[in-house]
Formats: C-alpha cells, structure tokens, sequence
C-alpha cells in the first residue's frame, strides 16, 4: 500500500504541474484576456470601441472601470495600453486569433477572405502633413478559399489614424474599422473555481487517509 501511495503522489505531483502549464494568452471567459507571461489583463473584444473616434473610445474605457462585469481584485484600472504594454502582446501575435475578437471582419476583390485585430494604443506620431496621428497595431488574417493558398497571418505596430478618425483603409478599397488595445495591470492571478493543485491536494489528503485505514484494520 505504500508503494501505491508513492506512486499516486508522484502522479498527483505531475498532474499538477500539468495544470500550471499553459498557453502565453488565456481566454478567461469573462470578456477578459489574460498574458500569464507578461502578466497583463486585456479586454478581449476589440468591437467594443468600434466605430469610435480617440476621445470616445477614452470614455467607453472610463465606463468599463465603473462596470462591475470588469471589476475584479485581480487586476488594477483599464487604460489604453502603452508602447511597451502592446509590443509585449504583440509578441503573441500568433496566438491572438484564438483569444481576441477582431475589431472587423470583410472580404476584398482577389476574393480572399480577412480577420482584422485593428486597435488604437497609447502613442502618437506626426507625419508629414504636421497632423498628429494615432499609432495602430494591427494583426490580420487571410484564409483562401478551396484551400488555393496556405492561410496567412501578418502583422505590425506602425500604422496611423487620425484622433477624430473610426476607421482605416487598408489598401485595397477596403475600410477597416479600429478598436482599441485595452489592459490592465496585474494585481494577482484570477481565480474562477478550485485551481487543479488544490484539487489534486485534496485527492492526496484521501489517499493517505485511506492507507491510514487499512493500516488500523491490518491491526
């Protein structure tokens, strides 16, 4: 029975590493986002500040520090996310298809087909024209039809929107419409339900209890 007791303890011991793996974004399930690498809290629907120029989008972010669906004592104040904050995320580039919801979807002429991640961040540039423009980051992603080509991702941190602007054009007669990149600081690490080490603690707890059992039964 000790044996078996050492081995379960030993699974127990793995099973819990397991559930403390996981993928850099995590979809919360609250219309939240979490980087567990970076440790940063991100508004996963980029369509809430759609269709909003700089200052709008300001105050959509304002409402969501005074809406209790995105109040919670793990992470700190909404803002629109810094430089530093958004190339951190960009880095997950790849993975950002499976977290976020994108700010447009559409179709142009070759016909391939797009998802657009278009979101304003908290930096600025002026261009030639001497008009202070909003910087964008953006990742977009092409699938074909009938599988002519393999799909592709691409993305970047250097396009440019007007502060009274809502959408982009991309290039190829399409408007896109520009949501917002919005975080929060990491207080602690939200907690929806028992975490699994605990889970398999408690698992342990029985086991041991039950070698405990038949040690007083073999008496």
């Amino acid at each position: 029975m000790k044996r078996i007791v050492i081995v379960m303890v030993g699974i127990i011991s793995i099973l819990s590493f397991c559930g403390n793996v996981s993928a850099s974004l995590i979809d919360l399930g609250n219309g939240v986002v979490f980087d567990d690498t970076a440790k940063q809290y991100w508004i996963k629907d980029l369509t809430l500040f759609t269709n909003q120029n700089h200052a709008q989008q300001i105050n959509t972010i304002n409402g969501l520090n005074s809406n209790s669906v995105f109040q919670n004592s793990a992470w700190g104040i909404w803002h629109l996310a810094d430089t530093s904050e958004t190339w951190s995320l960009y880095l997950n580039w790849m993975s950002i298809d499976d977290a976020f919801v994108p700010a447009d979807t559409g179709s142009d002429a070759w016909p391939s087909y797009f998802k657009w991640w278009w979101g304003r961040y908290d930096a600025t540039i002026v261009l030639g024209d001497n008009q202070t423009y909003d910087k964008v980051m953006h990742v977009t992603y092409r699938t074909w039809p009938d599988n002519q080509f393999p799909d592709q991702f691409w993305g970047g941190m250097e396009n440019y929107i007007l502060p009274t602007a809502t959408s982009i054009n991309v290039g190829t007669g399409l408007d896109v419409n520009v949501g917002a990149w919005v975080t929060a600081d990491w207080i602690s690490d939200y907690q929806a339900s028992v975490p699994l080490p605990a889970t398999m603690l408690l698992l342990g707890s029985g086991l041991a209890g039950l070698a405990g059992l038949r040690r007083k039964i073999r008496r």
